[in-house]
């Protein structure tokens, strides 16, 4: 699937930038984001781009964001490891924001 969000005038031109963007349109949609998250996972601490939670639902429901903005589609491999990721740390979602997108 090809998403393109309409909240977003230009597409950032640093990955910082894109984290800065995400985090701030999930603040906007009345989540708790922030970026350049370490967090603890069964195998030890790691950095995520982006950490959201909605503390309005109980218990709290996390989502980790990876932002990449790459010159090509992100790999198969990526995806798995977020998927990792999300079950080591007991997050209730992974997403990835892609600006050239996905591998088949």
């Amino acid at each position: 699937m090809n998403m393109t969000c309409l909240m977003i005038d230009n597409l950032p031109t640093q990955w910082r930038a894109l984290q800065d963007c995400v985090a701030r349109l999930l603040n906007e949609c009345c989540l708790s984001a922030a970026t350049d998250v370490q967090i603890q996972t069964v195998r030890g601490r790691v950095n995520v781009d982006v950490l959201a939670e909605n503390n309005e639902q109980v218990p709290p429901v996390t989502t980790i964001i990876e932002c990449k903005l790459w010159k090509r589609k992100v790999s198969k491999t990526v995806v798995h490891s977020l998927r990792t990721l999300v079950n080591d740390c007991g997050a209730n979602w992974g997403w990835i924001v892609s600006a050239k997108g996905f591998q088949s």
